[in-house]
């Protein structure tokens, strides 16, 4: 499925709502894709609830690859490159995900009763930057997505510096992190479920020092390869309820 992020910014003066639309990579965008959203763009506009409502609108069709059909639309003359539709109270824009490079950032985000999907998702350069975001509901999954090396890029840094896991569940099943960084640094885990079945770690991609695990489940149990640093216990004390380990990583820590 798409994923849908929505995001309010005020300051003094004036008031901005961003909406996201982030196409699935075998999607190619089209005519209709772009009719659908600046229909999208104005029934919201329009709401009556919205009446009176002093902010600018901006929607974004992010996708990895569009038809040269919408070219002219997006490509308007004495306008930005990528601006299609343009109006005092919104705008709508088009364009290109970028995947091997350059920083994505995700910062303080909230993702909470959605389903948010980067399975299969390949962090090749750059930085990918979820620092203190709040993952609190619904399902969020990063499901076979690689941090690694690619045609001569190396891995990129993905970064949950701060995270709160605190409810839902946040899938990294099959997970693979043989190059670059994984950094879930201080990150907390007071609630719901995150789940590394078939994760794959190989030397120091990933690390985990002083993240606390204070409630919920994170479950590594069926994990292959290098323990993350930071995650296995030294001196071998009981493992808390919370965290479960393979025991070729735990045997580690005598």
């Amino acid at each position: 499925m798409d994923v849908l992020l929505f995001r309010s910014r005020r300051d003094d003066s004036s008031t901005e709502r961003l909406i996201i639309e982030l196409k699935r990579p075998k999607v190619r965008v089209g005519k209709k894709e772009l009719d659908q959203i600046k229909g999208y763009a104005r029934a919201i506009v329009d709401d009556p609830q919205y009446s009176g409502v002093d902010c600018t609108w901006r929607f974004y069709l992010i996708t990895c690859k569009y038809s040269d059909k919408i070219l002219r639309d997006i490509r308007q003359k004495d306008k930005p490159e990528s601006l299609a539709d343009d109006h005092h109270d919104y705008e709508v824009w088009v364009d290109r995900a970028q995947s091997s490079g350059g920083e994505v950032g995700f910062i303080q985000a909230e993702f909470s009763d959605s389903e948010v999907g980067f399975g299969h998702t390949r962090f090749s350069g750059g930085l990918v930057g979820f620092a203190s975001t709040e993952f609190s509901g619904g399902t969020d999954s990063f499901t076979r997505a690689r941090v690694s090396d690619f045609e001569a890029v190396p891995g990129g840094t993905v970064d949950f510096l701060h995270a709160n896991f605190s409810g839902g569940m946040v899938s990294f099943d099959g997970f693979e992190c043989s190059g670059g960084t994984v950094d879930f640094r201080e990150a907390v885990f007071p609630g719901g479920t995150v789940n590394f079945d078939l994760a794959s770690f190989a030397g120091d991609t990933a690390d985990f020092r002083n993240a606390e695990l204070s409630g919920g489940t994170a479950d590594f149990f069926l994990a292959d390869g290098v323990a993350p640093v930071g995650l296995v216990p030294s001196g071998r004390p009981p493992l808390p309820s919370e965290l479960s380990l393979p025991p070729h990583w735990y045997s580690a820590g005598r």
